[in-house]
């Protein structure tokens, strides 16, 4: 690997599709913690890569690297007019919504009282759906 190199996060996602294959709790609970990462970071990079950033303290958010970047990503997928207008940014703001939720209760929650199949099968959804649409724009 390069200094200059760009990590390819799609990576993420086909790591979590293998992981989705084996079918055992902790393989999907995995699994959808890499459909997320994967799809917020491309989100993230987007936004960065194209000077995408709503307002001046949102961009801030966006680059700082703290917890904030994940807020910043999803609030500026939802007001930034460029991605309004093609429609698009209300959608992968919601799909990041859905995703990151998941991920929340899967990495934080020991309890099982939830579909861990349906969460994994629409994480994998979601996230091809991220990627699609980034790619799209």
């Amino acid at each position: 690997m390069t200094n200059n190199s760009i990590f390819d996060w799609h990576k993420f996602h086909v790591v979590g599709c293998r992981l989705y294959e084996s079918g055992s709790e902790e393989n999907l609970r995995t699994a959808i913690n890499r459909f997320y990462y994967g799809s917020f970071c491309q989100a993230r990079d987007y936004l960065i890569h194209n000077n995408i950033f709503y307002d001046e303290d949102l961009k801030n958010d966006l680059c700082s690297g703290k917890g904030v970047v994940h807020e910043a990503t999803r609030l500026i997928f939802l007001k930034e007019k460029r991605l309004i207008n093609h429609r698009q940014g209300k959608k992968i703001h919601d799909w990041l919504v859905d995703l990151r939720d998941y991920r929340n209760r899967v990495d934080y929650n020991s309890s099982t009282d939830f579909n861990l199949e349906f969460m994994t099968r629409q994480s994998k959804i979601y996230s091809e759906k991220i990627f699609n649409t980034l790619e799209n724009l």
